[in-house]
Order: structure tokens, then sequence, then C-alpha cells
């Protein structure tokens, strides 16, 4: 994918921090913006957890994607779905948060995906949900590859890419438990 982001410096939670800007197009999908990362011997395929502070600078009301651990082949993954709450989709809505995840504001969200198929979701230091086992975010593909905020260019439900910026991108071979997210 290309990615157009440029350092900036922002708000992030009270402190100015340097942010990555990731501003792209939803079509043609090959000009989305976001980040890619090879997870091949740095974690587990199928338990680890993800930590970010980001935000969506626009589309309200629509879904958008945050992590794809299929390499952009399937619409299964995490999101913020229309009604701007947290989900896991497989198939449909498996799990789904209560908090709204407000546009234009930096948010914490946190990832786990346990060996027995647990995935749970926070947004801002609160569970949102937790999933029933699933293998929905198991990372499946050759490259063992995860995207941050790139929608899938196979697969149903294409067009759910939306601007933005990160603060934080963390990767942990481990499951943190809700103390440490809190």
């Amino acid at each position: 994918s290309r990615h157009r982001g440029r350092g900036r410096v922002a708000g992030v939670f009270g402190t100015t921090r340097r942010v990555y800007r990731f501003d792209g197009n939803l079509y043609p999908v090959e000009e989305q913006a976001g980040l890619s990362l090879a997870t091949a011997g740095l974690i587990p395929y199928n338990a680890y957890s993800v930590e970010l502070v980001f935000e969506f600078t626009e589309i309200n009301g629509a879904w958008r994607r945050i992590i794809d651990v299929n390499n952009r082949t399937s619409d299964n993954g995490f999101y913020v779905e229309p009604g701007d709450r947290l989900q896991i989709w497989e198939n449909g809505g498996l799990s789904t948060g209560t908090a709204v995840f407000t546009t234009n504001q930096f948010h914490h969200v946190v990832l786990t995906n346990d060996s027995a198929g647990i995935v749970k979701a926070y947004l801002d230091g609160v569970l949102e949900f937790t999933t029933p086992s699933t293998t929905v975010m198991n990372i499946n593909n050759p490259d063992a590859a995860m995207n941050f905020f790139l929608d899938n260019f196979e697969g149903g439900g294409q067009g759910e890419f939306a601007d933005g910026r990160v603060a934080l991108v963390r990767v942990y071979d481990a499951i943190l438990s809700d103390g440490d997210v809190a």
C-alpha cells in the first residue's frame, strides 16, 4: 500500500507528541494509507496483544478498519463499526463494544488474542468486549502481515478506509491483562 503520512506534532492526552498521519484515498485501494508489520518471528500467530493510540479524522457512522490479519484478503477483522463502537467482524458482528469511538479524538485501543481464541478489546482503558472462542484474529497469511488502518482489497465489504493519525503502536508477544491495560 501507499504510505503518504508524514510526521506531525499533535496534542495527545495533554502531551505534545510526534504522530504519523495516514492520508490516502478510499479508491483505488492501492492508494489507501496505513501501516504494515511483518510479524513472523516476532509474535505467535494466535497469542499476542496490540496497543494503539490513534484517531480517525473523517467518516462518522461508517465502517473503519483498525487491524487486519489476513493480508487484506478478507473482510474479517477489528473495526470501528457504523455505530462508532469497536467491533470484531467475522462474517457478521461477533462482538461489539458499548462506548462511542469519537472521530477527531485520540483514543487508547488495545486488542488481545489468546491461544484459546478469546479476543478482548479495550477503549481508553475499559474492557469493551470479550468474544466467544474464535480464530478470526489469528494471523492468517503467508507473510504473517498485520495491517493497521488498511481495508481489504478482496472479498466483501470493501471501502472501509478512513484517514487518521497514530501516536503509538505496540505489539506484544504476550496477553495483556485487564490491569495491564487499565
